[in-house]
């Protein structure tokens, strides 16, 4: 079956990579892919989604004006247009395939599946750069990896304790921080679920 996309190459490059450094330390890596957004993120979807499409615009228009051209507002408005595609998705699972790697789809959202997985002993650690995975209740998630470095960060929800403790003011904030009271740590700062509480 061909690939939908001619990135399937570099996706198959970078993906064998980093499988098979991660076999050399004797890592056996799940991947687990989000099936469907979350309804309670509805209005955070939206929200991105006007973003983007806003961003889009901005971007073209700035491409296009040689008067106007400014090559650091071009990587900034890049950033805020990301999104992942299905046919990347699509392609990524055909090199998963073809290198026999095991992925899963989560019911909805990657993440709190992965914390699922792990809290129940199913995995050891959680590869990923969203510190999410702490709030809901991810115990080890490895992160910032530098794949030519070999170097990485094993961030806890003690890491996590410790940051809101130095960032309170007041002692007695300080001493309420535990284990149980990220998730509405997380709420009270906002998160996709719940707006920011004013």
């Amino acid at each position: 079956m061909q690939p939908k996309v001619p990135l399937y190459d570099l996706i198959f490059t970078q993906l064998k990579q980093r499988i098979d450094s991660c076999t050399a330390l004797g890592i056996m890596l799940i991947f687990v892919f989000d099936n469907s957004r979350n309804p309670l993120k509805e209005d955070e979807n939206l929200r991105r989604s006007a973003e983007r499409t806003k961003a889009e615009a901005l971007l073209m228009e700035t491409w296009i004006s040689a008067e106007t051209y400014d090559e650091s507002a071009v990587i900034k408005l890049k950033k805020r247009t990301f999104y992942i595609r299905d046919d990347i998705i699509y392609s990524t699972l055909l090199v998963l395939k073809h290198l026999k790697q095991a992925y899963i789809f989560a019911p909805l959202e990657a993440d709190p599946q992965v914390v699922s997985l792990q809290l129940m002993k199913q995995v050891e650690m959680i590869f990923s750069d969203d510190s999410d995975i702490l709030f809901l209740g991810g115990l080890k998630v490895i992160m910032d990896v530098g794949w030519h470095t070999q170097k990485c960060y094993i961030i806890t929800q003690t890491h996590v304790i410790d940051a809101i403790k130095r960032s309170c003011k007041s002692k007695e904030a300080e001493m309420n921080v535990t284990v149980k009271s990220l998730p509405a740590y997380a709420t009270f700062w906002g998160n996709d679920f719940i707006k920011t509480i004013p």
